[in-house]
């Protein structure tokens, strides 16, 4: 139910965008700078409806590696500290 809201919502951003001429032409731009064709551009919001929540999990796995993480340590500031 989560994903069907999240394509819905991304599919619906990507319908609306065509809407303004200059967030129009900064999709386009950004894709076929990005080695996209016109066609795969103005497919895309029918694309992302073909998203299963399972390649969504699969993509993530391959990409978010615990080993390549930064993590930050948050302290409070000492009294008297700069």
């Amino acid at each position: 139910e989560e994903m069907k809201r999240a394509i819905s919502r991304l599919r619906a951003a990507a319908i609306y965008a065509r809407d303004n001429q200059n967030t129009m032409a900064q999709i386009y731009g950004f894709g076929l700078i990005n080695g996209q064709s016109i066609d795969e551009i103005f497919k895309w919001p029918d694309v992302i409806a073909t998203v299963k929540a399972d390649e969504v999990t699969a993509a993530l796995r391959d990409i978010l590696k615990p080993e390549r993480s930064v993590t930050g340590l948050l302290t409070a500031k000492a009294e008297g500290a700069q």
